[in-house]
């Protein structure tokens, strides 16, 4: 046992637990202390894992699969025979081999390409709610667009059904039970499953899926199965729908609740990419992705064992008052050379420059059309925290019909 760490009354050192209310209610107060004082965590919540944080320590774990290896999931406690997420559980050379596969999709010029859709479905979805002068924003706006960019231009599904999909990602990701997750992940893959049965009798697109359809062969140098295209397919799935949603909303609830910086932005549009680039950092949308050790290994002065888990905590990354001045500010002149966010080493985020375009996008579009906005009167939205952030209830008000 290290010395204990109390904040809301629980032992962040010895007793952490990331799905529990207190992590939730007190999020940035647990992240920011545990980057600066706390290298290594320790839980005790079901089978046990560690927590490893702050900017310098995470990115040593998160650069070596020896012994951070990838293979058992990513989720603390996560069932034995867990949905494997592929490339995220396969150390390199196989992981590499996927992403070089993938690699060319999620480029700045690719993604580039499909800007004229995010444009277009970005005023498609403001044209459903600018008449009435309010919305739900996730309901209505950020749970819709990153499908809506991400269906059409990788995947090709149909738009009608990406709300049971999100819902299925929303499962698998945050269900307060740790044990249904997993059928949010089987209800995304059969889905999956059966578009790339689909996908293999027509002919090829030159898209993503007919490239995971071909695959890339295993360190033995047998060709990718079935089931491991359908993982790969569900990984990419689960971060297009997932993550990017959260990223809108607290961008827009930033803005929302700071109107000299909405000014700022209105009058500043050449320092948009730096915002949504500050806006990662600040409400990092994935806390914290696990590894298991591959032999037992010292960190930080704790002993962690062959075959527990370990969480790489990039939430405290992008809070580490040791790398980032004053980081619970959100500050639009900040220079991220790379951002925590995204994560580091091999399995740094594929889709982020995606994820980026999507936003810098909406927001220029948004503000176009509706440059005033605030929260409205009366509500508060609701946010959740565990390996991944969400957020509810998000209601917006702003003049009928924009500007």
């Amino acid at each position: 046992m290290t010395e204990p760490l109390v904040v809301a009354g629980r032992d962040w050192a010895n007793d952490a637990d990331i799905d529990s209310p207190e992590y939730n209610a007190h999020f940035e107060e647990v992240t920011s202390i545990l980057a600066a004082k706390c290298p290594v965590a320790r839980s005790e919540v079901g089978r046990g894992y560690w927590i490893a944080s702050g900017y310098e320590t995470v990115k040593a774990c998160s650069q070596s699969s020896d012994p951070f290896g990838s293979p058992g999931g990513v989720q603390p406690n996560a069932d034995p025979d867990h949905f494997v997420s592929i490339p995220q559980e396969l150390n390199p050379p196989h992981q590499t081999r996927w992403r070089q596969l993938l690699a060319d999709d999620f480029t700045p010029r690719s993604v580039r390409k499909y800007e004229a859709i995010a444009i277009e479905e970005t005023n498609l979805l403001i044209d459903e709610f600018i008449d009435e002068g309010n919305c739900e924003f996730i309901a209505d706006f950020a749970a819709q667009l990153p499908g809506r960019t991400f269906f059409p231009a990788y995947l090709g599904t149909p738009l009608d059904d990406m709300p049971r999909l999100r819902e299925a990602v929303l499962q698998a990701m945050c269900d307060p039970v740790i044990a249904d997750r997993q059928k949010g992940y089987a209800k995304l893959s059969a889905y999956l499953e059966e578009h790339l049965h689909r996908r293999e009798q027509q002919p090829p697109r030159g898209d993503m899926v007919d490239k995971i359809l071909v695959g890339v062969p295993d360190n033995d140098g047998n060709p990718a199965s079935f089931a491991d295209k359908v993982a790969v397919v569900t990984n990419f799935t689960v971060g297009g729908l997932g993550t990017t949603t959260y990223a809108l909303a607290t961008m827009w609830y930033h803005l929302a609740t700071h109107p000299e910086q909405l000014k700022r932005v209105i009058e500043q549009p050449e320092i948009h990419k730096q915002v949504v680039e500050e806006n990662f950092r600040a409400y990092p949308g994935v806390p914290a992705t696990g590894r298991t050790l591959t032999r037992d290994y010292e960190l930080a002065g704790r002993t962690i064992p062959e075959g527990d888990m370990i969480m790489l905590n990039w939430a405290s990354m992008c809070l580490d008052p040791g790398h980032f001045k004053d980081p619970l500010e959100f500050d639009f002149d900040r220079h991220i050379t790379v951002n925590p966010a995204f994560g580091t080493g091999a399995h740094r985020c594929a889709g982020a420059h995606l994820a980026r375009m999507n936003i810098a996008t909406a927001l220029r579009v948004w503000l176009d059309r509706i440059p005033e906005f605030t929260i409205k009167p009366g509500t508060q939205p609701v946010f959740t925290a565990g390996i991944v952030r969400e957020m509810y209830d998000f209601y917006l008000e702003f003049p009928a019909g924009g500007k």
